[in-house]
């Protein structure tokens, strides 16, 4: 308990009625649909504007590989395979991304992530070994992302 315990926040609300699988495919559902951003993003042409320069086009598209990587290599850690997705709102999402921004917001989601799993855990008292395994999982999720997008 003592990993978790830096994570644990007793004033969080946690579901009582959530399942280490629950938790997983929310996990994995989130990453393919980053996966999806990042595959679509890399792909439009001069996504950046007219204004973009070379470099400034050459570097989104790396920064593009470089998040589907780590959401590939994160799908993997949860045990599920990239699936491929095409939808209007995944076109949409990534015409629009800018990465420094939603990296702003991802950080905040994954601390918050580390935070309800580790209070689950305790509050439940149930699926430690599980808990901080899922705890490396999205730990390693922040620091490759972090090092895909300097």
């Amino acid at each position: 308990m003592a990993f978790l315990q830096q994570f644990l926040d007793p004033s969080l609300r946690v579901s009582r009625s959530d399942t280490p699988d629950k938790l997983a495919v929310k996990e994995t559902d989130r990453l393919q649909e980053l996966f999806a951003v990042a595959m679509a993003a890399r792909d439009i042409p001069r996504r950046l504007g007219a204004d973009a320069s070379d470099e400034e086009l050459a570097e989104d598209k790396r920064r593009c590989r470089r998040i589907a990587h780590v959401a590939e290599q994160s799908l993997i850690s949860w045990g599920a395979e990239v699936k491929p997705q095409a939808s209007a709102s995944i076109s949409k999402a990534a015409a629009q991304v800018v990465w420094q921004r939603w990296w702003e917001e991802h950080r905040t989601y994954l601390d918050g992530r580390m935070r309800y799993i580790a209070t689950w855990t305790y509050k439940t008292g149930e699926h430690e070994a599980w808990a901080k395994a899922a705890l490396v999982k999205l730990g390693n999720e922040y620091r490759w992302l972090e090092y895909a997008l300097r």
